[in-house]
């Protein structure tokens, strides 16, 4: 579902934003329940809108911690992949004869 990731994040420091007054941390999907794809997009915009410096400090501790913890789930899904890949090329490269 591309760009529902956004307007969940969009606006996120003020007042109906992720981290302002209408808007609670526990109201976003648990990053782990996140595809890659999703905790990416997150995180861009997460990033985005911290540099703006619209956040209050415990606002932005809030952001700190949710952009770690979904920088860990991306790190961990490419990890993932990585081996995954490594694995294919090895066993392929047993099946592939030379041209």
């Amino acid at each position: 579902m591309p760009g529902q990731c956004g307007r969940r994040v969009f606006g996120l420091f003020g007042p109906d934003g992720i981290f302002g007054r209408m808007t609670s941390m526990t109201d976003l999907k648990p990053v782990e329940e996140l595809t890659f794809e999703e905790a990416l997009e997150e995180l861009e915009e997460l990033t985005s809108s911290m540099a703006s410096g619209e956040a209050t400090l415990k606002e932005s501790v809030a952001g700190y911690a949710r952009g770690t913890a979904l920088l860990k789930r991306c790190r961990r899904e490419l990890e993932e992949a990585r081996r995954t890949i490594e694995t294919l090329r090895a066993e392929s490269d047993d099946e592939v004869a030379p041209f």
